[in-house]
């Protein structure tokens, strides 16, 4: 069910620090004469972003954690706005089927890490 990565509660989509990356993906082949050819298998490079959300309230985490299920974790396909330049990317997945997340102080206060990947 595509839908839009969910904002915190003060509008931000991630916090810092953000690392985001972008890759093109090469496919290479080896015949039998052992000559190589390597070529580019997308037209536009695969970005990649890892959002570490750190102090976050239950009623964050559990907006976060209700979204990632709602995606079954890899297999859902949702939109994610870079938090860098505002662009809207409409073919992200998550990297990982666990929401992996960690309470502290008495559970009231969150952290987690996601890492969205673009779709080429």
């Amino acid at each position: 069910m595509p839908g839009t990565f969910p904002t915190l509660r003060t509008g931000a989509v991630a916090q810092y620090p953000l690392t985001r990356a972008a890759s093109i993906p090469v496919e290479s082949y080896t015949f039998l004469n052992f000559a190589r050819q390597a070529y580019r298998d997308a037209v536009a490079p695969k970005r990649t972003w890892t959002v570490a959300l750190n102090e976050l309230d239950s009623g964050e985490i559990t907006t976060l954690k209700a979204f990632f299920e709602q995606q079954q974790g890899q297999y859902g396909v949702f939109t994610f706005i870079d938090p860098w330049d505002q662009t809207t990317h409409t073919n992200c997945s998550f990297s990982n089927d666990v929401f992996d997340h960690s309470q502290k102080n008495a559970e009231t206060l969150n952290n987690t890490s996601l890492t969205i990947y673009e779709h080429a």
